[in-house]
């Protein structure tokens, strides 16, 4: 055990104390605005992405629209083209009844 342990302490040792208490104080307030410099730059690379994000995904719903709307109209396109060929069919095998 120190032999000063039970002194009281000194003005000179509180304001070592302040001193020191004063540096870690300012060590930690200047790692906290870098820290919230960080995280600022962190909220504006996520704010961009997710713009990024966003933009794909309405252009890849704006392609799977249009995709659709093709589909949709091959497939009427498609029946009617089948239409068609039925009543060629029908035509031609009316013709060839009529010429036999």
């Amino acid at each position: 055990m120190r032999e000063n342990a039970h002194k009281p302490a000194s003005k000179a040792d509180i304001s070592r104390v302040d001193e020191r208490v004063d540096a870690c104080v300012r060590r930690m307030a200047s790692e906290i605005i870098k820290s919230n410099a960080r995280v600022e730059k962190l909220e504006e690379g996520i704010a961009k992405n997710t713009q990024r994000i966003l933009a794909a995904v309405e252009r890849s719903n704006q392609l799977m629209e249009t995709a659709n709307r093709a589909i949709a109209l091959h497939g009427q396109t498609l029946s009617e083209i089948q239409s068609r060929l039925q009543n060629h069919k029908k035509r031609i095998a009316d013709l060839e009844a009529a010429g036999e």
